[in-house]
């Protein structure tokens, strides 16, 4: 569906995580759906595209896209959590990305937010 819109494979990525793609996915559960780009028009279109989408079939989704900002940890669990990927587009800038992600925040950055905050309540 994507790719007949946006033939451009080289310019985009799309990440499909979460428990969609394992044993965990209930009724209740949505589809997480990371969306990256180099080129910031072409990520909106694709997020617009993509939530459009599924809204028109009735399918829960959280479409994310994915910006290459310090303060965006969810990131390295997109791509480190992914299990389907609809293009091979990943630019030397994602993987330098995600390597400091993931020396800041560990391989769960998630777990780490929660620790911390954990420990500020407490403090």
């Amino acid at each position: 569906m994507v790719k007949e819109q946006y033939p451009q494979t080289d310019q985009y990525n799309i990440l499909v995580f979460g428990s969609f793609l394992t044993g965990r996915y209930t009724e209740q559960s949505d589809i997480d759906i990371g969306v990256f780009s180099l080129i910031p028009g072409l990520s909106f279109r694709i997020y617009s595209f993509t939530k459009d989408y599924f809204d028109k079939l009735g399918i829960n989704s959280d479409v994310i896209r994915m910006r290459l900002l310090e303060s965006q940890f969810i990131n390295v669990s997109i791509v480190t959590g992914q299990k389907y990927a609809v293009t091979d587009y990943c630019p030397r800038e994602l993987i330098d990305y995600i390597k400091r992600m993931i020396v800041q925040y560990g391989e769960n950055p998630q777990e780490m937010a929660v620790r911390l905050m954990r420990q500020e309540v407490i403090a």
